[in-house]
């Protein structure tokens, strides 16, 4: 009788364990909420499924304040646009790295897609649909406003100051620095191995359920879906500029929710841009913007990074196969046997 009970003990341990620690290739914990509109999706893997799932719901909180701390109708957006002055204004640590990062790429990107387009947008319904397209008067005006040196930052004293009446808008930066926000906040909260996605954006961090990355969660288009198969990420981003991304939307028309911001203008030709990165910010703010350069300005401007993104252009009106042109993007894709 003894021996059948050491026995039953030892399986009651082996099953403890493996609730604890769940064998290599089991399926990663997940958990789903909303943020900035879209779907959010976070898995990780670890020995502790219960330690897992407090990080993830602590990632969870963390990424209200973020999207509270660049939300335009409330928060410290929203002061920054209502109270925009040529006077320096204090804002937190990660406010000013988010805003640093966007003007960079304004500057970068000469110009066509950097954080002060919020008149533009407004103009073509990204926010809030309107009725009647913009004049062109009008355009050229709120184009001028866009401008990258009406932000200024002292990195010294980590301040802000905006040019009235110019207003920021941090579309195309906003998720990709939340995802950041959160891998981060996971890290700290000891996870090693972890996948974000909010909406077009994704970032994963260590091996992945199987040891080989994380599989592509991102809504890629149908004529794009092989690239599931094609690419995993591990410590790496990828985001994806699209009409799906959000809409803008004016009398019934909609229109891909990306403008060139020297002029205004939304883009014709483009079907989607991906971009691969490190960090998800970078991602997305280089997916926006191959999006609004197109192929050629783009690979030039892409050619001035180190170390080299990889980007993939969709050419064409999004329906049929289209033409895909790309600049690095063998880095990413996995030999297909």
């Amino acid at each position: 009788m003894v021996r059948p009970l050491i026995v039953l003990a030892i399986q009651l341990l082996a099953l403890q364990f493996l609730a604890v620690h769940p064998a290599t290739g089991q399926e990663p914990l997940r958990r789903e909420a909303m943020a900035f509109g879209v779907p959010v999706v976070i898995q990780a893997t670890g020995p502790d499924w219960q330690a897992l799932d407090d990080a993830i719901q602590g990632a969870f909180a963390h990424l209200r304040e973020i999207e509270t701390l660049t939300d335009g109708s409330s928060g410290t957006l929203a002061g920054l646009n209502d109270e925009a002055s040529e006077s320096p204004q204090a804002v937190s640590e990660e406010f000013f790295a988010l805003l640093q990062r966007a003007s960079w790429y304004c500057r970068w990107s000469d110009g066509r897609h950097g954080p002060l387009g919020a008149w533009l947008y407004a103009s073509w319904g990204l926010r809030q649909p309107v009725v009647a397209r913009p004049g062109d008067s009008g355009l050229a005006q709120r184009a001028g406003l866009a401008d990258c040196d009406r932000l200024r930052l002292d990195p010294q004293a980590q301040t802000v100051s905006l040019a009235p009446p110019s207003r920021i808008d941090l579309w195309g930066f906003e998720r990709g620095f939340a995802v950041d926000s959160v891998v981060d906040q996971l890290v700290q909260s000891g996870v090693a191995s972890a996948s974000v996605r909010i909406g077009n954006v994704q970032r994963a961090i260590g091996p992945g359920p199987e040891g080989k990355g994380w599989d592509l969660s991102l809504p890629l288009p149908s004529q794009l879906s092989d690239l599931y198969d094609k690419v995993r990420l591990r410590d790496s981003s990828l985001a994806i500029a699209s009409p799906a991304a959000a809409r803008m939307a004016m009398g019934g028309v909609t229109f891909p929710p990306y403008l060139d911001q020297r002029t205004g203008q939304p883009i014709e030709g483009i079907a989607a841009t991906l971009a691969a990165s490190n960090l998800a910010v970078d991602a997305e703010a280089l997916s926006a913007s191959a999006f609004i350069s197109g192929p050629r300005v783009g690979s030039h401007l892409i050619a001035q990074l180190q170390p080299k993104p990889s980007i993939l252009w969709w050419l064409g009106s999004g329906q049929g196969k289209g033409l895909l042109t790309d600049y690095n993007w063998s880095r990413i894709v996995r030999p297909q046997h």
